[in-house]
């Protein structure tokens, strides 16, 4: 599973260059053979035969780099990794073989005989794909001109350093964030907006106001983007922050410091407290985590006094038991914190894709007193793999 995101449709973007290239390939080497004096059905044959290799050595070497992507890298280039694949190996499918069996259908079936295409009824513009030029000659030029632009990119490698990379290479701290709406007690109210440019102030502000010593100070190269933006193509009421800071405590420390230069313009909402949240080891009675290995609520948690609740689509996964929730929130305020969990690092690779649901055991809706937080992996369960289900979990 992999999210489709821009690197997703970039992938798509990338296979249709792909499958336009190798269709020229094939085109141009028909032509090729034509102008050589062959009849079509003879130079469909030679066209393919020669243009085979060229294309599976292409595509299979991008295919490679898509699996080794696919296996090492975030959600997001996953979800690159993944379309590109999918394309490369239909673009395989249909340059090789659907294209020739129309081919076939066409000059064996239906008899064609004749498929000009624009250069031979153009002379000029055969003329022009051509030219009499003789390039070896002018290799030292070529070398210069190449050894030139080599070494301006060398230059700039060293000069830029681990910079010119991003966080899906380099690491660090993502975050999402979401303007609060102009009216809170309004659910209807649209949402405050903001452009890039006064949510980068605010975060570089905090860069400058830190001590020289202090992980804050990355964050004046902070990388802000604005998620849905309006016509501008800067102003949103959603923004995705990115710096390079990857030390769990000195993330914490970030987001907390984000939070605080965001607070009037955000929702803030207070810590969730509830029985066992404080503590390191509960006891089994108090356990608030276990395992669903039964579709009874009651006989997951050993606790007879829950009321009866039906788990039998997360049979497989994980519970968590919110008992006495203090202030008690809504529903639609655990679900809220549950997805915006779930939407930063590093819980974003293992949570894409798992499906999650929140019962209410004691309250209601509106104000939740006692809650369920169950999940469950489709494709990996405890019954399967253990060691892998603790390790993904």
């Amino acid at each position: 599973r992999a999210a489709f995101t821009l690197p997703g449709i970039a992938g798509v973007i990338l296979t249709f260059g792909m499958a336009v290239d190798s269709n020229v390939l094939i085109y141009e080497r028909i032509r090729e053979e034509l102008e050589a004096g062959a009849d079509l059905r003879t130079a469909v044959r030679l066209a393919y035969q020669k243009v085979l290799s060229t294309i599976v050595d292409a595509n299979v070497t991008n295919l490679i780099v898509c699996v080794v992507l696919g296996y090492t890298a975030t959600a997001e280039i996953r979800g690159f990794a993944i379309t590109l694949g999918i394309g490369i190996v239909a673009t395989l499918i249909s340059a090789l073989i659907l294209s020739r069996l129309i081919f076939v259908l066409l000059v064996d079936r239906l008899g064609v005989r004749s498929m000009p295409q624009l250069p031979q009824l153009i002379p000029a513009l055969q003329r022009l794909l051509s030219p009499s030029v003789n390039w070896l000659r002018l290799r030292p030029v070529f070398i210069g001109i190449s050894t030139l632009y080599v070494g301006l990119g060398v230059l700039m490698v060293f000069h830029q350093g681990a910079q010119m990379l991003d966080t899906e290479l380099r690491g660090g701290t993502q975050m999402l964030i979401q303007l609060r709406q102009q009216d809170p007690k309004d659910p209807a109210s649209p949402r405050l907006t903001m452009t890039r440019q006064e949510v980068l102030d605010r975060v570089e502000a905090v860069a400058q106001q830190a001590p020289p010593d202090s992980p804050l100070v990355q964050l004046r190269n902070a990388q802000v983007v604005p998620v849905d933006p309006q016509a501008d193509q800067v102003t949103s009421d959603q923004f995705m922050i990115k710096t390079t800071i990857a030390d769990p405590q000195a993330r914490e420390e970030a987001v907390d410091a984000i939070v605080t230069a965001l607070r009037d313009v955000i929702d803030s909402q207070p810590a969730l407290r509830f029985r066992g949240s404080e503590q390191q080891q509960a006891p089994i009675s108090e356990r608030i985590v276990a395992r669903v290995s039964s579709g009874d609520l009651r006989e997951v948690f050993d606790r007879p006094d829950l009321p009866q609740t039906d788990v039998s689509d997360f049979v497989g996964g994980v519970a968590i038991l919110l008992e006495d929730v203090d202030p008690p929130v809504t529903l639609e305020s655990i679900k809220s914190r549950l997805a915006q969990t779930r939407g930063q690092p590093p819980y974003d690779e293992q949570a894409l894709g798992r499906p999650t649901d929140v019962i209410v055991l004691q309250g209601s809706p509106e104000q939740v007193r006692t809650a369920v937080v169950l999940a469950v992996d489709p494709v990996l369960t405890f019954y399967e793999d253990d060691a892998r289900w603790r390790a993904s979990s």
